[in-house]
C-alpha cells in the first residue's frame, strides 16, 4: 500500500478526520435531514468532499477506499446518500495520534503582513492616516474569506465573522486550528443544502459551532506537524 502515493494520502486523510469521540453529525437527505451518529474510528465519508481534499478527480476514490477495504484497514458501509468508513484497530492508530498531541508542537502564528498589504500601504497618500493591520487582523480575513470560499458566502456575516476570529485568536485559538475547524466542517456541509449551512459569524460566535471540530482539528495540526519533523 505504501508504494501507491494517492492510496497513502487517502488513508492519511482518513485517519485525521476520523472521529475520537461519538458525536452526532447532522446529514442533508433528500428534502429532509438525518442525524447520523458516529463512533470512534468512523468517518462520515463522501467521494467529493475527498476528491477536493486530496485535489484529485471524484472517479477515482471509490477504487482507492475499495482497495484500502481489501487490504484490511478499513471497512466502509454505504448508504443512498453518503457512507461510514471505520477504521480498523482504531485504538492503535488513536493513541499513536494522541502521544503525537502531547508533544505539544507550538506552531508561529505572528504572521508579518503579506507583500500585497505593503503595497496597498504604500499607494495611500502620506497625508493620510493609516493604520497598518495587525497579524490577527490579517489572519481573521484569510480565514473568513476561506470559510465563505468553502461553505457559505455571507457579506452581512463577514465584519462580526472577522472579529468573532480576532477575539479568538487573541484568546489562545491558533490560526491553523481554525483553518482545520473549517476543513471539518465543509467535510460535513457538503452533505447539506447550502441554505442550511452557519455562516461566519454563527460559527466562529454566537453558535460557536467550531468548538465542535476544535479537538479534531488540533490532532490535525500536532499530526501535519510531527509528519513535518
Amino acid at each position: 500500500m505504501f508504494q501507491s502515493d494517492p492510496l497513502w494520502k487517502l488513508w492519511c486523510l482518513l485517519l485525521i478526520r476520523a472521529t475520537h469521540k461519538e458525536r452526532q453529525v447532522p446529514v442533508r437527505t433528500g428534502r429532509g435531514e438525518t442525524i447520523i451518529t458516529l463512533q470512534p474510528g468512523q468517518v462520515l465519508f463522501g467521494r467529493n468532499s475527498f476528491a477536493k481534499a486530496l485535489r484529485c478527480n471524484p472517479n477515482a476514490i471509490p477504487q482507492r477506499i475499495n482497495k484500502l477495504c481489501r487490504l484490511g484497514n478499513c471497512n466502509i458501509q454505504p448508504h443512498t446518500h453518503f457512507s461510514i468508513v471505520t477504521i480498523n484497530n482504531w485504538d492503535t492508530y488513536a493513541a499513536l495520534l494522541n502521544s503525537s498531541q502531547q508533544a505539544k508542537h507550538q506552531p508561529n502564528t505572528n504572521q508579518t503582513p503579506t507583500k500585497q498589504h505593503i503595497q496597498e500601504l504604500k499607494h495611500l497618500s502620506i497625508k493620510e492616516k493609516v493604520q497598518t493591520p495587525s497579524a490577527a487582523e490579517i489572519a481573521a480575513s484569510q480565514i473568513v474569506a476561506y470559510y465563505e470560499k468553502e461553505i457559505r458566502e455571507e457579506r452581512s456575516s463577514r465584519y462580526r465573522a472577522r472579529k468573532n476570529v480576532q477575539a479568538l485568536l487573541k484568546n489562545g485559538c491558533t490560526k491553523e486550528v481554525l483553518w482545520e475547524c473549517v476543513n471539518l466542517y465543509a467535510s460535513d456541509a457538503d452533505h447539506k443544502d447550502p441554505q442550511f449551512r452557519k455562516v461566519a459569524g454563527n460559527f466562529f460566535g454566537r453558535d460557536a459551532v467550531y468548538k465542535n471540530y476544535e479537538d479534531d482539528a488540533k490532532r490535525i495540526v500536532e499530526v501535519e506537524y510531527a509528519a513535518k519533523g
